[in-house]
């Protein structure tokens, strides 16, 4: 048809009806305040050239418009922007190209799919686009695995970053980007489907964060692609050449802060992944580490300058392993490797591994801390080698498969018997170190730390407070300046040692507790050996009890009255024979005859002749209440020091 359709009059007449509608209808102009713009969706404008979008653009003011863009566009007059209220359809070869000099800003929403090209030229793109989620294909990354795509990702990259409303992601699809420098990214980012590639003849491969002096990126999430060394052949060096490239990092996390981080893997580096930091921290971040594998160094903590710091970060996981056809090169190979800068003073402090998995045959250390503070490995899978170079003080290592085989190549004047004990403890508190034969909890003060090995038993030292081995529980004040426990309980041998400068302890034998020295009271005279409700059934002495009897001691010294003998007397006649109700209960007629007196009839006695017993030392008498804790009843008891009564009827012979 080349002719006008046009209604009879002005708002006459329909095109299509609510029953029977256009598919679609091309355009290549619509007067925005002729179409309702609620409408809009069902009209499909498209723009072939620069000129035409710009128009549609005007046109469509602040009212919501749909442009389709089929082919591509070189934008080359002046900057664009394309605002909120417009929406882009790019379909077919759609793409918009500014050129070198040219800003092209994208306020729009984007309908498009993964994998189109839609932004080509030299010129810079930026902007708030309203979608959620950027592709690398959209910058015209191929992902073949051939094509160079370090331009197209890097693109992406610095687009996502720029975005200032919203938290957008850049999403890699399952695909493999070759790259050929690095690329860097800032910002929020998902790969985890896709992989990397690089030769190493550039480093890093990519970099998350920056390098920037005085700049930290902070609170960013990002899953980093799987990473691959190209250059790297079985049994084959980590670099260019088939050579060890000591440079030659797969990724860098380079002064980014409170950040999440996952590691999917990282293959035939150097240096697998690499913590960074340049004059700023990094540091408080997750770092999520799958299977770090075939790398020269698979980890490395290290400022990169004098100022920088590498703090506070938590590592979980992590499959670090090396096989066995890789020997050749191996030999100087180390799973994480922690140090400073060779001219600064900030060691890395206070990073937490849980749960790693190191594992090879063929490396030379697991770990390797040259320069570090409070680093702790918790629950960590020792495999293979069992060596480590742990050059700090205070390095914590908590349970973990073949922990107690590991063995530390780094010695001093100060190392133990035990290797592993030279150069790992803790300033105060609880160590934890279940590698030592045996193993030790060993319990620092500050101001008297003045040594920095673990200690075993057979070592002299001062520095310990207290300690735990498999034998029980050893106790000293720091200042102790011999290898002198005060108190020692020795679950081995069953029994408690005291020592001040000569040992004496007390022992459990089987037949109850057996006393190495003497027992002594810690006041002369205020202590009593049981009471009246608790008392021994029997003490067996070489030599009796002896008692103070010295003058000096005593007043109100004289003989015995006539009532006094009179009471002697009666009691010489009142000694009696008897049996104990306890012993008769528990033996029966074997029960053994007893020669004694009656406390009760001692007191009817002294009433007689007008004295009241208990004025006494002879008899005693005593009552006590309920104990519960002790299973002791409210009762009373009366008893008799022999001793005196004995003195008291001999005197009135």
């Amino acid at each position: 048809m080349a002719r006008n359709i046009v209604p009879r009059t002005d708002k006459g007449a329909d095109l299509g009806t609510p029953a029977k509608n256009w598919n679609t209808v091309y355009t290549d102009k619509v007067v925005a305040n002729v179409v309702d713009s609620g409408n809009l969706g069902a009209v499909e404008q498209s723009a072939g050239d620069e000129v035409t979008l710009r128009s549609l653009i005007v046109d469509a003011g602040s009212d919501l418009t749909s442009i389709t863009i089929y082919n591509n566009i070189p934008i080359t007059t002046t900057n664009l922007t394309i605002p909120s209220n417009v929406y882009l359809h790019f379909k077919d070869n759609g793409k918009l190209s500014p050129a070198n000099g040219i800003t092209l800003t994208i306020d729009c929403g984007i309908d498009t799919s993964s994998a189109q090209h839609i932004f080509g030229g030299e010129g810079d793109i930026v902007g708030n686009p309203k979608t959620d989620v950027i592709y690398p294909e959209w910058f015209g990354a191929i992902g073949d695995g051939v094509t160079d795509d370090t331009i197209a990702l890097q693109k992406s990259a610095d687009f996502t970053k720029q975005i200032t409303i919203g938290t957008p992601f850049l999403k890699g699809n399952n695909a493999t980007y070759r790259v050929t420098s690095t690329v860097t990214f800032q910002c929020n980012g998902d790969f985890s489907a896709s992989r990397m590639e690089g030769d190493s003849s550039f480093t890093p491969t990519i970099r998350i964060g920056t390098v920037a002096t005085n700049v930290r990126i902070r609170n960013i999430h990002f899953i980093a692609p799987v990473v691959a060394n190209t250059s790297k052949t079985t049994g084959g060096g980590w670099g260019p050449g088939q050579v060890l490239t000591p440079n030659a990092v797969g990724i860098e996390a380079a002064n980014i802060v409170e950040s999440k981080i996952t590691i999917p893997e990282i293959k035939g580096f150097a240096i697998g992944l690499d913590i960074s930091s340049y004059t700023k921290p990094n540091a408080y971040n997750y770092y999520y580490l799958e299977n770090i594998i075939q790398n020269h160094i698979g980890l490395r903590i290290q400022p990169k300058d004098a100022s920088g710091w590498t703090n506070e970060n938590i590592f979980y996981g992590g499959r670090f392993a090396i096989w066995s056809d890789e020997s050749a090169y191996s030999s100087e190979a180390i799973h994480i490797q922690i140090d400073k800068h060779p001219s600064g003073t900030n060691q890395p402090d206070n990073n937490l591994f849980i749960k790693p998995s190191l594992e090879s045959t063929i490396i030379k250390y697991h770990f390797e801390i040259l320069n570090g503070r409070n680093n702790t490995f918790l629950q960590a899978r020792y495999e293979g080698v069992k060596k480590i170079y742990n050059a700090s003080n205070s390095t914590m290592l908590i349970g973990g498969a073949y922990l107690k085989d590991i063995s530390n190549d780094f010695a001093t004047k100060e190392t133990a018997i035990h290797p592993l004990g030279a150069k790992i403890n803790t300033y105060d508190g609880i160590h934890l170190v279940n590698n030592l034969s045996p193993g030790h909890i060993l319990g620092y003060d500050e101001d008297y730390l003045t040594g920095n090995s673990i200690l075993d038993e057979t070592r002299d030292s001062t520095n310990w407070v207290y300690r735990l081995n498999k034998n029980g529980l050893q106790m000293k004040t720091p200042s102790c300046a011999a290898y002198q426990p005060q108190i020692e309980f020795d679950a081995e041998n069953a029994r408690i040692n005291f020592r001040n400068t000569t040992l004496r302890y007390l022992q459990g034998i089987d037949v109850g507790i057996q006393f190495y020295g003497g027992i002594y009271p810690s006041t002369d005279g205020d202590y009593s050996v049981g009471n009246a409700a608790l008392r021994w059934s029997a003490i067996y002495a070489v030599t009796g009890t002896i008692q103070t009897s010295d003058e000096r001691n005593k007043q109100d010294i004289r003989s015995l009255n006539e009532a006094e003998k009179n009471v002697a007397l009666k009691l010489k006649n009142s000694i009696k024979i008897f049996r104990f109700k306890d012993s008769v209960k528990e033996k029966g007629d074997n029960a053994r005859l007893h020669a004694g007196i009656i406390a009760q009839e001692v007191v009817r006695i002294f009433e007689e002749e007008g004295l009241d017993a208990h004025k006494y030392g002879l008899l005693c008498y005593d009552e006590w209440e309920e104990d519960a804790k002790s299973n002791i009843q409210k009762s009373d008891s009366y008893g008799i020091r022999y001793n005196e009564l004995l003195a008291f009827i001999i005197a009135a012979l």
